[in-house]
């Protein structure tokens, strides 16, 4: 890619590298790199960004999406280079607190710390809420990550859940079936499709081809669980 996305929360935490004088980097909000050129934009709420304090940032074909901790998202457009919409729960969010945005082909994946997931169907521009009443573990979502017809989400206390997209069906995992703990912030895949999932305690991993899972601790090797 041209650009390097860069959130900050420089109002709330004062960053320890002592950068904060870098004319290059945002004092809170969004710096964008341009690797061409090597040079620095920032934007701020001034340039139409929601709010400063930024949790994620999520990249599709034409958007920028900018989660914020407490309120809400702004979309960007790569084309025009401008802020061009925001959401937040006085529209369609149920929640400003947004943990993690994953884009996933012509869809975009919204985390919230207190109410679920927000799925954003772009073409015929329609969403759709799920919580724990539809088959979500838990309404408080760390991370969002999509395999193939399968999305995963993390969640802060209550494991991980499996939604297919073609049937609508949702699967639980917890540390009682297979996970190192239930407190779980980060999903990555690896080249051969094996989802790495990071724990409090550990790393459980899991081979979608057999359906069996590992669990990687710190007696196996990690410098700390």
């Amino acid at each position: 890619p041209d650009y390097v996305w860069v959130g900050t929360d420089r109002e709330i935490n004062p960053d320890p590298h002592g950068w904060d004088e870098d004319p290059r980097f945002s004092k809170g909000g969004v710096s964008r790199y341009h690797r061409d050129t090597d040079s620095w934009n920032n934007y701020t709420k001034s340039d139409g960004l929601i709010d400063s304090e930024i949790a994620t940032i999520a990249v599709d074909d034409d958007s920028v999406w900018f989660g914020t901790q407490k309120e809400g998202v702004s979309q960007y457009n790569q084309v025009d280079q401008t802020f061009i919409k925001t959401y937040t729960k006085t529209d369609l969010l149920k929640s400003n607190m947004i943990t993690c945005i994953r884009t996933d082909g012509f869809q975009v994946w919204f985390g919230t710390a207190n109410a679920g997931v927000h799925r954003f169907i772009k073409p015929v521009n329609t969403w759709v809420h799920y919580t724990q009443a539809d088959g979500l573990s838990s309404n408080h979502v760390s991370w969002i990550t999509t395999q193939g017809n399968d999305v995963w989400f993390a969640t802060k206390e209550d494991g991980v859940s499996r939604f297919d997209k073609v049937t609508g069906e949702w699967t639980i995992y917890k540390q009682a079936d297979f996970l190192a703990d239930n407190d779980v912030r980060a999903i990555t895949r690896d080249t051969d499709g094996n989802l790495w999932i990071a724990t409090v305690a550990g790393i459980s991993v899991y081979a979608p081809e057999t359906r069996s899972w590992e669990i990687i601790a710190k007696e196996d090797g990690l410098p700390t669980p």
